[in-house]
Order: structure tokens, then sequence, then C-alpha cells
């Protein structure tokens, strides 16, 4: 993603992160509140473990701890399953959490149809769809293409989001079986390599055997054909003075026959 919008992003987080540190009670509520509604603030984690944060999880606040939670690792069909024991939400909060909805659908698939989008961001209308998603890419939350023919969001890239600390160990099962598949195929790639190797040297071999075959092949057909060519023109040479003497034999008798 841009990088300048995550450097944005982290610096209004910084300023709620130093606001948390003298933050208590009613005050600490309000923060949560500006945070959640806060153009560009989309992961929540640091604000989540502040130590003046963590006392809202209990007592009068515990509900805008909640909301802060949901926010930090849930969706919008979190907060609808839960909608009686959370705070209402504003529109900009809203909008921001469907957002996050959004990004959590992207990463466990990068083709979403619109009917589906429809279902799990309780939109009405492929019109509300649509500008959620294309504020989304302007916000940089996303990048992707609108498929309006086939009705489908095709995404190419997201931010993240924040991690529960229950899913690191399942995440980390995850990395070591992509690793152990990425050693297979690089073993496999490998065994190929060698074989095409192989095959390169065969073929090299045998060409130069092909090659000698053939110079040694010349060597001994040249001078049997000099040899025969020399016994022919031998031949040719006898022949033509075998023929010599009938040819003046003949003349002499040619001369007595006009003289009587």
């Amino acid at each position: 993603m841009d990088e300048c919008c995550n450097s944005t992003s982290c610096k209004q987080l910084e300023q709620f992160l130093l606001l948390a540190k003298t933050a208590k009670g009613q005050a600490a509520v309000e923060l949560i509140t500006r945070a959640l509604e806060a153009p560009g603030v989309y992961v929540f984690g640091e604000l989540l473990d502040s130590p003046n944060i963590k006392e809202l999880s209990s007592g009068v606040h515990s509900q805008h701890y909640q909301l802060l939670e949901l926010f930090t690792f849930g969706t919008f069909a979190d907060y609808a399953a839960n909608v009686s024991a959370l705070p209402v939400l504003s529109i900009a909060m809203t909008t921001k959490l469907k957002q996050l909805t959004l990004v959590t659908m992207a990463s466990q698939c990068r083709t979403l149809s619109y009917s589906t989008l429809l279902q799990s961001l309780s939109l009405e209308n492929v019109r509300q769809l649509e500008d959620l998603i294309i504020d989304a890419v302007y916000c940089g939350i996303i990048t992707g293409r609108l498929d309006q023919e086939n009705k489908v969001l095709e995404v190419k890239d997201f931010i993240g989001r924040d991690v529960k600390p229950g899913t690191i160990a399942a995440m980390v099962t995850q990395l070591e079986a992509w690793c152990d598949n990425c050693g297979d195929t690089m073993r496999s790639m490998e065994m190929e390599i060698t074989r095409a190797n192989k095959m390169k040297e065969d073929r090299i071999a045998d060409h130069k055997r092909l090659e000698e075959e053939v110079a040694s092949m010349k060597a001994i057909l040249t001078p049997a054909t000099s040899g025969s060519s020399g016994t022919c023109e031998q031949i040719q040479e006898q022949s033509y003075d075998m023929k010599q003497p009938a040819m003046k034999k003949g003349l002499r008798g040619s001369a007595r026959l006009f003289k009587s």
C-alpha cells in the first residue's frame, strides 16, 4: 500500500497514543470516540493496549472498550450481532467499520461478489456498495478494480489489520506449512534442473561422437576415391592404345585398293 498513507495514519495514531497516557474515565471514552471517527486511522491495537484505556474494560465504560476492541479485530457483522450491548455508531464510525470489514473480506478472498459484499456490509443497493469501495480506494485502504459487468470486486492489495493474540499460533502453523511447501517445490525444481543438465550433456556428447565418426569416415574414403580415379584413367589409356593399330591397318588396305 501507499507508504505516504501509512505514514500519515501512524502520525495520527501517535497523537491519540500520547493523549491516552493522561486520559482517564470519561476523557478516555471521548478519546476512543475521536479515534474511531478520525479519518485515516484504521489500526487500534496500540491504543487498546494503553493502560488507561484498559482500565475501561471493567466498569461503567466497558461498552466503549468493547467497541474499540471490535474496531481493532472485528467486522460489521460482529457489531450487528451485539448491537444491543454496544454504543450506537455515528455515520463516520459505521463507514469506517464497513471499510475495515471490506479489508477483512479481501484478506480471505481476492475476488468478492457484489451479492456477498451487500449482505456482509448490510447495504441496500449496488450504488451504496460502489460508493463505499471507491471511498476505500481513495483512502488507501484497498486497491483493486470494480468489474461492473460481472458484478465483482477484484482486490489487488489492502492494508493490514491488527491480529488477535489467540490467532498467532494458527498463523505460525500456516506459515510453517507454506515454508514446507516452498521447500518441496525447490527440491523438485533442483531435480528438474539436474535432469535437464544431464540431457544437455548427453546431447553434446552424442553430437561430438557423431562428428568424430563423420571425420573418421572421410579419412577412410578419401584415399580410396583417389586410387579408383587413377585406375580408371589407366584403363582408358590402354584401350586407346589397343585401338590405334587397327585404325592404321585399315588405312593401308584402302591405299592399295585405289592404286590398282
